[in-house]
């Protein structure tokens, strides 16, 4: 292993074997890209911090930008902590098909059945299944209608069991489930509780029992240690968002038109879940998810019991909506066809942080991007698509 400083930027390749099997042009060229599309983003303060994780038939890499905190932080690692807020929906998925494997619930299963009371629909025959919760097709709305914090900067902390039964009992559909393509934090964040519902577990324990212990993703989880803790970057934004929790219109103004004023970056504070966790509630380094990215292009050096199924969600639902940029889905990925390749993606945000994970089908590449920033501007987006396309993303 070796370590290597290049301005803000901190590369890592996790093996020198790697590196001479690769041989010096390709090192050079993926960190060339990396840092034209990165280094400028936290030179102008506009990120915090980033860092970048690749994986594909040469290993693991991991370039690092910036420092854990704008005040005295360490420099950042393959070992810091990130929420990775919407990342989680795709292991949200997973951990059902871990359930669906084992005969435990199946796919079309009514959602109704782990209900104190059947959901309202407009046709009876057409019921909402948990394949309709993970792939945005339920027909619920984006965040539920009576979601009002008592802190709008920690907006899911006091969102519990009863606010949830309360909108589900009182939801009127305006489309029968399947008819069209909705992100829905309320529908997988639905989907991770039906889990806790089956097993009789919580979601931390869960996604633990059948996935990160399986997988040796050891740094990710819910709940961190003290220890943990400690690993966990500071974040921040360049939004000062306005407190209108008050308002009615701050469930869609604050999350998708940005009543915020723009300012220099400010510390941020992370988020708190409770029932709607599995929504955007884990945290995760860039290690972590670089194994399980591994898994899912099927180069990982190691098996997984998991194997199964995690190929089983990147099935693409052919029979239900598209996504009006024409991507489609599969069971928690977007999926972008290509010719070179399908690219399988799912990006995430909270106040303090952004993120984006995929994989090329065809290059069997995979790239991580975790940020301590939020901007509302898609970077991680960016400069993810711009390494599984190898172009310029604008």
């Amino acid at each position: 292993m070796f370590f290597k400083k290049l301005n803000v930027c901190l590369f890592v390749l996790l093996s020198s074997y790697t590196c001479s099997m690769w041989g010096s042009q390709g090192v050079m060229d993926e960190e060339k890209q990396v840092v034209s599309l990165v280094q400028p983003l936290v030179q102008s303060q506009k990120l915090a911090g980033v860092v970048v994780g690749i994986v594909d038939k040469n290993g693991p890499r991991i370039y690092s930008f910036g420092s854990t905190s704008l005040q005295n932080g360490s420099d950042l690692d393959g070992q810091s902590i990130f929420q990775i807020a919407s990342l989680s929906k795709v292991f949200t998925s997973l951990l059902m098909e871990t359930l669906v494997q084992q005969g435990k619930v199946s796919w079309n299963t009514n959602i109704s059945e782990y209900l104190p009371q059947p959901i309202q629909l407009l046709d009876p025959k057409k019921p909402i299944t948990l394949l309709h919760l993970s792939t945005h097709s339920s027909g619920f709305p984006s965040l539920p209608l009576n979601l009002k914090p008592v802190d709008s900067l920690n907006p899911y902390k006091d969102y519990d069991l009863s606010r949830l039964h309360e909108f589900l009992s009182s939801f009127n559909p305006s489309v029968s489930p399947g008819e069209i393509w909705g992100y829905s934090n309320l529908g997988v964040g639905l989907l991770g509780h039906i889990a806790e519902k089956i097993e009789h577990k919580s979601y931390d324990e869960l996604v633990r029992e059948y996935i990160f212990n399986p997988l040796k993703m050891g740094d990710t989880k819910v709940f961190l240690s003290s220890p943990e803790k400690n690993r966990c970057v500071l974040g921040y934004s360049s939004y000062d968002f306005l407190d209108a929790s008050n308002s009615d219109l701050w469930r869609y103004w604050v999350w998708f038109k940005g009543l915020f004023k723009k300012k220099p970056l400010r510390p941020m504070k992370p988020w708190d879940f409770d029932v709607l966790v599995g929504a955007g509630g884990i945290k995760s380094t860039a290690n972590d998810i670089l194994i399980f990215l591994s898994h899912c292009v099927s180069i990982s050096s190691t098996s997984s019991p998991l194997q199964e199924a995690i190929l089983d969600t990147q099935k693409i639902q052919t029979h239900l909506p598209q996504l009006q940029t024409g991507c489609h889905m599969a069971k928690g990925w977007i999926v972008l066809p290509q010719k070179n390749g399908d690219l399988y993606w799912h990006n995430g945000a909270t106040y303090s942080s952004s993120s984006f994970m995929g994989f090329n089908t065809a290059s069997k590449k995979a790239v991580v991007i975790l940020t301590n920033t939020f901007t509302g501007s898609q970077d991680p987006d960016k400069i993810g698509l711009a390494l599984l396309t190898e172009k310029t993303i604008k």
